[in-house]
């Protein structure tokens, strides 16, 4: 199997998922909770939310240089699963 060289490092992917969990944190943009509520979202509910992310992925790769605008998404995507994982566990694969 032949991949091309990636991108960006693990590492330097890890520090921005990191970076996109801090914002969302922070409440800043789509991350903020509604006032009357400080609940966690349930693993459903984050779904959701990734499924919708995706879904801005999926519109802006239809778009001119769509791989490199779809990206931002992406980043929301991983953060919202590591943000669940960090809520409601983090199974680990077995055998690795």
């Amino acid at each position: 199997m032949s991949f091309d060289k990636p991108a960006a490092t693990r590492e330097q992917v890890y520090a921005t998922v990191d970076s996109e969990r801090r914002y969302q944190d922070a409440g800043a943009g789509n991350a903020q909770r509604h006032p009357d509520t400080d609940k966690a979202m349930t693993p459903g509910e984050f779904i959701l939310c990734m499924e919708e992310c995706l879904a801005h992925a999926r519109a802006a790769w239809y778009k001119p240089n769509g791989g490199q605008a779809s990206l931002p998404f992406i980043r929301k995507v991983t953060a919202l699963g590591v943000h669940c994982m960090e809520l409601h566990g983090a199974p680990p694969r077995e055998g690795y």
